[in-house]
């Protein structure tokens, strides 16, 4: 039989370095692309459809009207600094920030009625700054600040009543899913959430070192809350009674998320402050992180935001730069100015698993394949193949009638190409 790996002992150091790096994120080879660099910093996405999309930032409002293949630009002032964005249809939407006029500062809130293409500033002296905004309606929302303060209106954003919630921190996010309910976050590990429209609000703290900076709620039951800090490991706590209670979730991740979305209770996206782009189909539990065409001079990335217009369509903004998928179409990957794909292994399915699981794998010219599961020690378990394969996609379901409970690992080897995945087996 002809071994891809010759020498054993340098193959399990290398899949023993390997397991280090998995064991906090698999890599996922797919389906984000750069659109756009700018010299400006981008904080808010919003889009309402898989065509029509704004980004907001440092002095700049940015607009795509054919799905972020290209973005007008307005500015809106160099002292302004916009930190949220969302539109009600097509045509009307909502910034929110703050404006620096000498040594103060003054929250603004800019509104469109022509999808953009003209703004009218609101300032709102009461807050210096505005770090969020929740629409439910054309008329309806609600705007975060310093100090605790929730502003909110009831007719569109030409008027807004400043409530004291309770809280002296800074609130970094709100969300509300109808009239009634909704829930704030903020520094210092607090959780608001309020029943009667903002009008009042109950605090639940978490700790003080659970800063947290993203909220997304699917309903008025299921929800999450994010956040953390640079140098620890990712916060996310995860409610089903409407914020009620809160489960702590044990996930995968390492800094500050900065923003989630979720499709459903099980899939979600994250950006995290320590860069990189993540999706869970586990509930928040455990991440994979998508690979990212590296920045010209290997310039680290920082995303502030990511957001969907549904199951298929995402875009993703930081400092300086717009990233999109297209799950259904998918998006070619470029290396080097040449378009293709890459060899690629995929995530088990289902994972967690318990009698059988699908690997599948892509491979973009002849080649030698060796396909090992491995013990979480590195033991060799299972050659699942070992031979030539020519340029294809392939799957393979192994019986797992035989393995123990516990966590595993399988490792695609080409001649040019290496790659890991976990698997979890549970009876």
């Amino acid at each position: 039989m002809h071994l891809l790996i010759k020498n054993h002992s340098i193959m399990k150091k290398t899949l023993f370095i390997i397991i280090l790096v998995v064991s906090i994120f698999d890599v996922v080879h797919a389906q984000w692309k750069l659109n756009l660099e700018i010299s400006t910093s981008l904080n808010s996405v919003y889009f309402v459809d898989d065509l029509n999309g704004w980004a907001v930032g440092t002095g700049k409002i940015l607009k795509t009207n054919d799905g972020g293949q290209t973005w007008s630009m307005k500015a809106v002032g160099s002292s302004v600094e916009l930190t949220s964005v969302q539109f009600a249809n097509k045509n009307l939407g909502w910034a929110v920030g703050t404006k620096q006029r000498g040594s103060l500062s003054v929250g603004v809130v800019f509104k469109t009625i022509d999808g953009g293409g003209s703004w009218r500033e609101f300032e709102i002296t009461s807050s210096g700054w505005l770090t969020s905004c929740s629409f439910v309606n054309e008329n309806m929302g609600w705007i975060t600040g310093e100090d605790g303060k929730i502003h909110k209106t009831v007719n569109g954003g030409t008027k807004w009543q400043m409530i004291e919630t309770g809280s002296d921190n800074i609130l970094n996010g709100v969300c509300f899913v109808d009239h009634d309910n909704g829930w704030a976050i903020g520094n210092g590990g607090q959780i608001l959430r309020s029943t009667d429209g903002g009008l009042t609000w109950s605090i639940q703290s978490f700790g003080t070192n659970n800063h947290f900076e993203a909220i997304f709620f699917i309903d008025c039951c299921l929800g999450f809350v994010m956040g953390g800090s640079f140098d620890n490991m990712s916060v996310i706590f995860k409610t089903i009674d409407g914020g009620i209670s809160w489960e702590k979730l044990n996930c995968n991740l390492f800094g500050k998320i900065k923003a989630g979305y979720f499709i459903n209770d099980q899939v979600g996206y994250c950006v995290c402050e320590t860069g990189g782009i993540f999706k869970t189909t586990s509930g928040g539990y455990y991440w994979e992180a998508f690979y990212l065409v590296p920045l010209p001079g290997g310039r680290p990335y920082f995303f502030n935001d990511v957001y969907f217009s549904d199951k298929d369509h995402g875009w993703a903004v930081g400092e300086g730069y717009i990233f999109s998928t297209d799950i259904v179409n998918g998006t070619i990957f470029t290396n080097n100015g040449v378009s293709g794909y890459p060899s690629l292994l995929l995530q088990n399915v289902p994972n967690p698993c318990s009698d059988i699981t699908t690997i599948c794998f892509s491979i973009k010219s002849t080649t030698n394949v060796g396909l090992t599961i491995y013990s979480l020690s590195g033991t060799s378990i299972d050659r699942i193949v070992d031979r030539g394969f020519k340029p294809g996609d392939y799957q393979f379901t192994i019986d797992l009638k035989a393995y123990q409970t516990g966590i595993y690992y399988y490792s695609l080897v080409t001649d040019s190409f290496a790659e890991t995945k976990k698997m979890v087996v549970v009876r």
